[in-house]
């Protein structure tokens, strides 16, 4: 998808959400990218380490961005909920 979305609009995918979904729905602590979401205080995800929980360093990984790297808060979150429960009306 996110291929797409760069070859038909001719900005990456990371623009492309910012400006239309994150932009658009006042998402103000959404990111597309781990480094901007850190500067706005990021949590550490734990990962079990022969079952111990260790805090685990997200990693920036562009690549994968447009199937699980959107980083978000839950406040944010409910606004893009809200749009999809009411088909497309914020």
């Amino acid at each position: 998808m996110g291929e797409i979305i760069q070859a038909v609009t001719g900005v990456s995918y990371a623009d492309y959400i910012q400006k239309h979904v994150y932009d658009s729905l006042g998402m103000k602590n959404s990111f597309t990218s781990t480094a901007e979401a850190k500067k706005k205080g990021l949590a550490s995800g734990y990962q079990s380490v022969f079952g111990f929980m260790t805090t685990t360093e997200q990693t920036d990984n562009p690549s994968m961005l447009a199937s699980a790297y959107l980083i978000s808060t839950a406040e944010d979150m409910s606004n893009y909920l809200l749009v999809q429960i009411n088909k497309d009306r914020f």
